[in-house]
């Protein structure tokens, strides 16, 4: 586990804290509340006995109703703060663990480990890219069109993404694309990305690009390049 890995799991578990302890106030709350409930009971007996003043009643038996949804409340509002943290720090987590990775498509392999690492690096080298140290792990995922690529550092992915494009200059790579390796929630948020851009490019819109998680307006991107990148992330995004 990397040292960015294990802070993040130090956080987790002092939010874990955090929560346990609004936990313990929430019981504190409950507890009120129901001592308050039965103050209640016995001002509505008393009311009920002595006056039966219908309006009063149903005032009291309102408040009543009120008082037994709140512990209810209380604990809904603790379980969904826990899991939205709980859901944002691993989100975070995967995020960090993909930050050096690309995901490269339809790049003829085998299933050999030595014949993966050559066949990435000869790749790469087609962009340009000569160091050795470059790559640090490639993994074939579930579906064999796509490798996973760990590159040494966040600088070498985006000089890769940056070059990415060149591919279709080369006649031996002309069909292979590189992208980020997104979580499942990125891959998410840009199909919807994807779907608007889709959606206004009909309506005649021109020089639309998915960049940093928005879609942008940018200048001077010819159409049928606009069209083309528009193809590449569908087939790519369809086939994960």
């Amino acid at each position: 586990m990397s040292q960015r890995q294990e802070k993040m799991e130090k956080k987790l578990k002092e939010m874990e804290k955090k929560l346990d302890s609004s936990d313990r106030k929430i019981n504190v709350v409950q507890a009120k509340v129901e001592e308050n409930k039965e103050d209640l009971e016995q001002v509505k007996a008393s009311v009920e006995s002595a006056l039966g003043w219908e309006g009063e009643l149903e005032d009291i038996k309102e408040k009543l109703r009120m008082v037994e949804l709140q512990p209810r409340t209380f604990e809904e509002e603790g379980k969904v703060r826990r899991e939205t943290i709980r859901e944002e720090v691993s989100e975070a987590i995967e995020r960090d663990k993909r930050r050096n990775r690309i995901v490269i498509s339809k790049l003829t392999t085998d299933e050999r480990g030595e014949d993966l690492q050559r066949k990435v690096k000869d790749l790469l080298q087609s962009l340009g890219f000569s160091e050795e140290g470059i790559v640090r792990k490639v993994m074939q995922l579930q579906d064999k069109k796509f490798l996973s690529v760990e590159l040494e550092n966040k600088e070498a992915k985006n000089k890769v993404l940056q070059r990415a494009k060149k591919l279709k200059e080369n006649v031996q790579y002309r069909d292979v694309y590189i992208r980020p390796d997104l979580t499942y929630r990125q891959r998410k948020e840009e199909r919807k990305l994807r779907e608007e851009m889709k959606a206004r490019v009909l309506k005649g819109e021109k020089n639309l690009r998915i960049k940093n998680g928005q879609l942008v307006q940018v200048v001077e991107i010819p159409q049928e390049l606009q069209e083309e990148r528009l193809g590449e992330e569908e087939s790519l995004q369809e086939s994960r």
